[in-house]
């Protein structure tokens, strides 16, 4: 599961050129930063990497904070042809936000230090799949 959701990242990365609408963009890269701090934390959850336990509580950390900016980064309705952004977003905001909000909860959660790889798998899990039900929503 977790090589199905981080392939959802990778044309995000591609998408970002061409971008003209600056508010699009910023949503853009916050998402990039999401994806990079899930990137790494599977890396080291598959053995990829060598597991650090402080890299793993800042990633953490980062989720947290980028998952609180999320409404605010999608409070003004913006669009852009390059948006993956899907306009129900801002038809069903209250929502949405409740699954920002659940991310940011779902890190929080996290606050115990993650001491070995074998505990990274389970909270990984955990994040992606709050990540996996917005995307299935509100990401074209």
């Amino acid at each position: 599961m977790t090589t199905l959701f981080l392939l959802g990242w990778a044309p995000m990365a591609l998408a970002h050129g061409g971008v003209e609408d600056p508010q699009v963009l910023a949503r853009m890269e916050g998402m990039k930063r999401l994806g990079t701090e899930m990137k790494l934390l599977s890396t080291m959850a598959k053995g990829e990497r060598d597991f650090e336990a402080e890299k793993v509580r800042r990633a953490i950390t980062r989720i947290e904070e980028e998952a609180g900016q999320i409404p605010v980064l999608f409070e003004p309705e913006a669009q852009d042809p390059k948006s993956e952004a899907h306009p129900s977003i801002w038809d069903e905001f209250h929502d949405f936000r409740g699954q920002a909000q659940a991310l940011e909860e779902a890190a929080n959660s996290l606050s115990e230090p993650i001491e070995s790889r074998q505990a990274l798998g389970p909270a990984l899990v955990k994040l992606g799949v709050t990540c996996k039900e917005c995307h299935d929503e509100y990401r074209e």
